[in-house]
């Protein structure tokens, strides 16, 4: 539901899926697209006829007769920073320090050759973007009916875990309650006021913060205004994988 076709319009084929992390890597792609969009790397037609029609590239390293460095390419870009800060992809690299201290990623367990062909791989889905749907797209998700049960899911998974007694060292700390250095956006913070109100008809009703939300969510409450038929994944526990 992120975006379509898929894969994007390049022929590169991934590395092994056992050093790649192609789910986060999903994740990111808007983000990773619009990062080389409006860093002047990646160039998008203007006009199309037709929607198919439409590509994008990144002309200098298409067009370049030269072996292109995709890892310095997408460290100045920004993008290797993003698989490195990233709950999705974090954990897939091995993250050091070069001789002239720059922060250096290597996939872990992967060969250098297998390594290199990740990174040059990356550069060529970074430059030739697929088509977003509005899944992908915040201000434009709710459109997509497959928004409102992905969160539904969402919830009553979330529900599960903090219910189950078999998950009662679920962690639910929040992270970043005060201003570490890492909130460089609004909404972030455990005291940050969300833009819903009125949930249960209060008479005053007043935007609800991250932790007010929490607790109102919490199946606990008696409050809340639903509950799930069922907290049952017949299709899971009759799966014979982990």
């Amino acid at each position: 539901p992120f975006f379509h076709p898929c894969p994007p319009n390049h022929s590169a084929e991934p590395p092994p899926r056992a050093h790649f992390p192609p789910e986060g890597i999903g994740l990111l792609a808007n983000t990773m697209w619009r990062t080389m969009e409006f860093g002047g790397y990646m160039k998008c037609d203007t006009k199309c006829e037709a929607l198919d029609s439409c590509t994008c590239s990144c002309p200098a390293v298409d067009t370049s007769s030269d072996p292109v460095n995709s890892y310095l390419l997408l460290s100045v870009a920004g993008v290797s920073t993003m698989l490195s800060s990233q709950s999705d992809t974090m954990d897939f690299f091995d993250i050091s320090e070069n001789g002239a201290g720059e922060t250096m990623l290597h996939l872990k367990g992967a060969s250098e050759e297998d390594n290199d062909l990740f990174w040059e791989w990356l550069l060529k889905f970074v430059c030739h973007s697929g088509h977003m749907a509005q899944f992908a797209t915040p201000l434009a998700a709710t459109n997509d009916p497959l928004f409102w049960v992905t969160h539904a899911s969402w919830g009553r998974l979330w529900h599960f875990m903090r219910l189950a007694p078999s998950k009662m060292d679920f962690e639910e700390t929040w992270e970043g309650v005060e201003d570490d250095g890492l909130n460089c956006e609004t909404m972030l913070k455990l005291g940050d006021k969300l833009p819903f109100k009125g949930f249960l008809k209060e008479a005053v009703p007043t935007p609800y913060s991250n932790k007010e939300l929490i607790e109102l969510f919490a199946p606990s409450n008696p409050s809340l205004p639903y509950v799930y038929a069922d907290l049952g994944w017949a299709h899971c526990s009759s799966s014979s994988s982990s």
